[in-house]
């Protein structure tokens, strides 16, 4: 397994702008077609490549929720700039629903806007966005203002005429309040409005006899992940720059997953390795050193120079770099156990040593990979010159296609900045259907399938 050497902060941004820069396309792989162009049909219904009008229903925008005209649309953006002032709409249908109480029962979908902020452009492209959910009978669109803090919550909602039920319904969800359609009030339910990811995680991990009871703290506890962890150190802003990152300074425990998952090699693998353990019922961190890698940088933060050239420790320590590696195997883990299921082929780029290639009926697992909506994303990885001190290693270009229904957690909100416009996670079991070379590039068509 592949070891990420101890690098300074600077030779790894240096060595970074070299890859991105040699990324290339040699003479044999230029244009290599689809697997099988006759058959794509998943790539040709992709929104912008094709004549809309070879969907049986196209739709102003090719939105899955015609009914949610600019009108409608307009109209619930204005309810919501009251303090209080909410709706529950059936995206399906376009119709009110004016009776019993509504609850969000997807805090991974919830959004949280400025009530400035929302308008017709804001509430369909939340609609756009959740169509997976929103498209499923008795699911409804809502909207609530917050008096407390002035912000708007758009969510996916059930409605129940039993307000008990309700009620527990958004304590179980951690919502801030269930609406009572009949009398337009909310009733606080004391919850927070954001994902419970750490608390369900760590209860679907720690159910007895299935695990290492080491996993637990003292008095057989799960040992706690995120906000609850006492190791967990946000930063003050002023204390990332010059050493350091963006997001060690941020509270949001989704924020801080995507920048420590997607800003080092070394923070990747840590992560993979994290996701792998918990899965397994081993001690999260097991085989991770945590000082090992490209984490220089993280654990400068809150270093100063000073005049006479020497250098004041940094304030974020190791024991807070493992406290953000449990919490991004976490999240992500959260992000895929929640994740819809689309049918859209999704890509991969990758190098791969020649005897490493797998042949047709070959099945692999994995913990978390990354995949892209776009080929032209994942080519840039295929296709980038080896380094062996970034990680980066194989002779043989590899873009990986999987078709068919899949389970994928978008995370494209949450990464850090990079080449990638949008990156989703997946987990599990694949099956490799179809492997076509040319020269050192390779086509390899994989199927997520179930264990």
């Amino acid at each position: 397994m592949y070891e990420a050497p101890v690098i300074s902060a600077e030779e790894e941004a240096a060595l970074l702008k070299e890859w991105f820069e040699t990324v290339h396309f040699d003479e044999e792989s230029e244009g290599i077609p689809p697997l099988d162009p006759e058959r794509d049909d998943e790539n040709r219904h992709l929104v912008g490549k094709h004549d809309q009008s070879t969907h049986a229903h196209p739709s102003p925008g090719g939105t899955a929720t015609p009914a949610l005209s600019n009108r409608k649309a307009d109209d619930l953006a204005e309810r919501v700039q009251t303090p209080d002032g909410g709706f529950t709409v059936d995206p399906r249908t376009g119709k009110d629903i004016k009776e019993g109480f509504a609850v969000a029962i997807y805090p991974d979908r919830s959004r949280e806007l400025q009530h400035t902020k929302v308008n017709r452009d804001s509430i369909r492209k939340y609609a756009d966005d959740n169509s997976d959910l929103l498209s499923q009978e008795g699911n409804m669109m809502g909207g609530w203002h917050d008096p407390d803090t002035g912000n708007v919550w758009l969510d996916v909602s059930r409605v129940t005429t039993n307000r008990r039920e309700a009620i527990d319904l958004a304590k179980e969800h951690n919502q801030i309040a269930i609406f009572d359609l009949g009398s337009g009030n909310s009733i606080n339910t004391g919850g927070t409005g954001r994902s419970s990811y750490p608390f369900v995680f760590r209860q679907a991990r720690h159910l007895p006899g299935k695990h290492d009871q080491s996993t637990h703290g003292k008095g057989g506890k799960p040992n706690p992940v995120g906000k609850d962890d006492p190791n967990m150190l946000v930063m003050s802003s002023n204390d990332v720059y010059p050493f350091g990152s963006s997001w060690q300074a941020s509270d949001n425990m989704e924020t801080r997953a995507g920048g420590l998952w997607s800003e080092s090699y070394a923070g990747h693998k840590q992560v993979t390795k994290a996701i792998a353990n918990n899965k397994a019922g081993k001690p999260t961190l097991d085989g991770i050193d945590a000082e090992k890698g490209h984490q220089l940088t993280l654990l400068q933060a809150g270093a100063q120079d000073l005049p006479n050239g020497t250098r004041t420790p940094g304030k974020y320590k190791k024991e807070n770099l493992e406290a953000d590696i449990k919490n991004s195997a976490s999240v992500l883990q959260s992000k895929m156990d929640n994740a819809p299921t689309t049918k859209t082929p999704l890509y991969r780029g990758l190098l791969m040593s020649k005897d490493k290639l797998p042949k047709q009926g070959d099945t692999f697992d994995t913990p978390i990979s990354s995949w892209s909506k776009n080929r032209e994303n994942a080519e840039v990885y295929a296709y980038a010159r080896p380094n062996e001190r970034l990680g980066i290693v194989g002779d043989h270009a590899v873009v990986m296609r999987v078709v068919g229904p899949k389970k994928a957690g978008d995370i494209s909100d949450i990464v850090g900045s990079g080449i990638i416009d949008d990156e989703l996670v997946m987990q599990g079991k694949f099956k490799v259907n179809r492997v076509t070379k040319k020269g050192r590039s390779v086509n390899i068509e994989v199927e997520q399938v179930n264990d």
